[in-house]
């Protein structure tokens, strides 16, 4: 079964907050979060994320309250 893959724009809500397309695509580029490239017709890179990417990024960078 096939993924679906998100555009910067569509995760970025996703991700929670006041995050940005922007930010999506800076987390790609540093490779922080699991993403595909793909390449446009003047050769730059699109970055596609699967939606079970935006889940472990988020798990994993979701601070738990301590215990008392």
């Amino acid at each position: 079964m096939t993924e679906l893959l998100l555009t910067p724009a569509e995760a970025a809500p996703l991700l929670g907050g006041k995050t940005t397309a922007a930010t999506v695509r800076i987390l790609c580029a540093g490779h922080k979060i699991r993403h595909m490239v793909t390449f446009g017709e003047k050769g730059q890179a699109r970055y596609r994320i699967p939606v079970s990417a935006i889940d472990e990024y988020v798990r994993a960078h979701t601070v738990q309250r301590g215990r008392r």
